[in-house]
């Protein structure tokens, strides 16, 4: 994805229908999406016990970062927003709201009939390849530790009503500690991509050793549907 990501040419995603977990982290490796009005976008992998594990949190990052303007360093809403919109598996209904959960960015374009989905994407890498210039390693600040307490004091209270099993606990917080920047993050203590990459795929193979994460993963396959464990 990185390498997708940093190709020396301008790389366009015309993505339609269902855009589901590296899905998205595909297309969001992107410099450019024009995605079909009708595209149900989402990073869903905690449904099956998992955390996005192919750039999805960095590129969730990055997105909402463009999105939420704020000057205070680490600023947890972005950290917030991205924890909220992974956590709860959150899928867009439609392209113009994959905008509003950050799936898609303010310059990308949505394309009412389908017909021309191709042909637009075309012309926009076409447009976009004179002076193309590849993108810049970019650095994160995030909240760290206190962001890290912040999401388990509200994962606990959940816990503790029976909105979310201990293994939802346990993913929210793999899951929150990829966001918060891990050991390095901090409001003053950038950390790069990837840095963020290396701890997400720590936490994904990690939770792939789970006893209950297997089961979600079985249960999926052979139910199409997620098990609550």
């Amino acid at each position: 994805m990185q390498e997708l990501r940093f190709a020396p040419f301008p790389v366009v995603a015309a993505p339609f229908g269902l855009v589901l977990g590296g899905g998205f982290e595909t297309i969001g490796a992107c410099d450019r999406i024009v995605a079909s009005a009708e595209s149900y976008i989402g990073l869903v992998e905690v449904g099956v016990g998992l955390i996005p594990g192919a750039g999805g949190n960095l590129r969730m990052i990055s997105r909402l970062t463009k999105k939420i303007n704020t000057m205070v360093p680490g600023a947890f809403p972005i950290v917030q927003k991205a924890f909220e919109t992974i956590g709860y598996a959150k899928v867009s209904f439609s392209a113009k709201q994959a905008q509003g959960y950050g799936y898609l960015q303010k310059d990308d374009i949505i394309v009412n009939n389908r017909d021309y989905l191709l042909s637009t994407a075309k012309d926009t890498v076409i447009n976009m390849s004179d002076n193309y210039k590849t993108p810049e390693v970019e650095s994160f600040k995030l909240p760290g530790v206190s962001g890290r307490l912040a999401i388990s004091t509200m994962v606990k209270g959940l816990v503790k009503t029976k909105k979310l099993s201990e293994h939802d606990a346990l993913i929210a917080n793999k899951l929150s500690y990829v966001l918060t920047g891990g050991d390095k993050g901090g409001p003053f203590s950038p950390v790069d991509e990837q840095y963020l990459l290396d701890i997400e795929r720590d936490a994904f193979i990690s939770l792939c050793g789970e006893q209950k994460s297997i089961d979600r993963i079985e249960y999926m396959l052979k139910k199409g549907k997620p098990l609550r464990n």
